[in-house]
């Protein structure tokens, strides 16, 4: 869960970009006038179901974070966001590299909490977002490395 949890906030500034490409592609597909009604129908419920998922993914970021502390927050931002290893934000925050392990961890689970009280667990996530070529490219690469590269 952990590997989603970091792809949730990696991704979250990102969505509404993808969410607007989307838009895009929906109004010009009502203004095709050489497909047939049907597969224009049928791409468009497609890019409606898709555009939903990447908002939902979105509300279940703002919700984690909502329940982060400041300190938390900063963690997961500079270490998953920024690509810090805990010995970065250790030196820059000025604590210990294990209470910034620890405070990480803490807030990965309070995050794990917030997924299951929304019914979210790894199998739902893969289940809605293995066919979003951003979204699992990122939890494969998240999963494969540990952490995002800068």
């Amino acid at each position: 869960m952990k590997f989603w949890i970091k792809t949730v906030f990696y991704l979250a500034g990102k969505l509404g970009r993808l969410v607007d490409t989307i838009d895009k592609e929906m109004a010009e597909l009502s203004l095709c006038m050489v497909s047939d009604t049907f597969t224009i129908f049928d791409s468009m419920l497609k890019l409606e179901d898709k555009k939903r998922r990447l908002c939902n993914f979105k509300v279940i970021r703002d919700l984690m974070r909502a329940g982060l502390e400041l300190q938390e927050k900063e963690i997961v931002r500079r270490h998953v966001i920024r690509g810090q290893t805990f010995g970065e934000i250790a030196s820059d925050m000025d604590i210990s590299k294990s209470k910034v392990n620890r405070i990480f961890l803490e807030a990965v689970k309070k995050c794990e909490a917030v997924a299951i009280s929304l019914t979210y667990t790894e199998e739902r996530f893969e289940k809605e977002y293995a066919d979003i070529p951003l979204v699992f490219g990122t939890y494969k690469k998240a999963a494969r490395k540990g952490r995002f590269s800068r």
